[in-house]
C-alpha cells in the first residue's frame, strides 16, 4: 500500500514540473501584457520580468525588448538613472535593427546620463537618437524622432550656447510640422507649444 501512495505521490510531483515547464506561447505572452494594470509599477516590475523570462524562453524577441521597454518607461519615471542605463545596455546587446527603437533608447540614454553629470555621454546619446532617426523608414516617425532629437540638443544647449538653443528648438518645430499625423502622433496643442516656446 506504501509503495502505491509513494507511486501516486511520485506521478503528483512530475505532473506539477511539466505544468512548470511549460512555455507560453507568442499569443498568450501578448494576451498577458494586454491584462497588466498601469497602476500598480512594484506588480507591473514583476509582470514584465516574468514575460520577459517567458519570451526567452521560445526566443521571442520582439516580446523580449517590449517588456524590457516598459520596464526602462518605470524605471525612467522612477528616476532610478542607474537601472535605466542597465535596461538600455540590455536592450542594446539584443542586437536591433528597430531604427525607431534605436533611437528612443538613446534619448532615455542621455537624460540618463545628464541626471548623473556625464555630460559627454549625454551629448553623444543625443548625437545617436538623431543618427538612428534618420534610418527610420516611416517618414511620421522619423520626423517625430528627429524632432525628440532636436528638443534634447536643444536641452543640452540650454544655458550653454543660446545660438544652439534656439536652432535646435526651431529645427524640432520644422520636423513636428513635417508630420502629416495621419497615425494620430501629435495634435495642433503640441506645435503651438512650440510656436509660443519660439516667439
Amino acid at each position: 500500500m506504501k509503495n502505491f501512495y509513494y507511486l501516486i505521490f511520485l506521478l503528483f510531483c512530475f505532473h506539477v514540473s511539466v505544468g512548470q515547464d511549460q512555455s507560453l506561447s507568442k499569443d498568450q505572452i501578448l494576451q498577458a501584457y494586454k491584462k497588466i494594470d498601469d497602476s500598480n509599477d512594484e506588480k507591473n516590475i514583476k509582470d514584465f520580468n516574468r514575460l520577459i523570462e517567458s519570451s526567452e524562453k521560445i526566443d521571442f524577441k520582439e516580446g523580449i525588448v517590449a517588456r524590457k521597454m516598459e520596464l526602462l518607461y518605470i524605471y525612467y519615471r522612477r528616476s532610478d538613472y542607474k537601472k535605466t542605463l542597465k535596461i538600455v545596455r540590455e536592450i542594446e546587446d539584443l542586437q536591433l535593427h528597430d531604427y525607431e527603437k534605436l533611437s528612443t533608447l538613446n534619448i532615455y540614454k542621455s537624460y540618463a546620463n545628464k541626471a548623473l553629470g556625464l555630460t559627454s555621454q549625454e551629448l553623444k546619446s543625443i548625437k545617436e537618437a538623431l543618427k538612428y532617426s534618420e534610418l527610420i523608414e516611416n517618414s511620421d516617425r522619423k520626423h517625430l524622432a528627429k524632432s525628440y532629437a532636436h528638443n534634447r540638443f536643444s536641452v543640452y544647449y540650454d544655458y550653454k550656447s543660446p545660438d544652439s538653443l534656439l536652432y535646435h528648438l526651431k529645427k524640432e518645430l520644422e520636423e513636428l510640422e513635417k508630420v502629416s499625423d495621419n497615425e494620430g502622433f501629435i495634435n495642433e496643442s503640441v506645435v503651438k507649444l512650440h510656436l509660443i516656446i519660439l516667439i
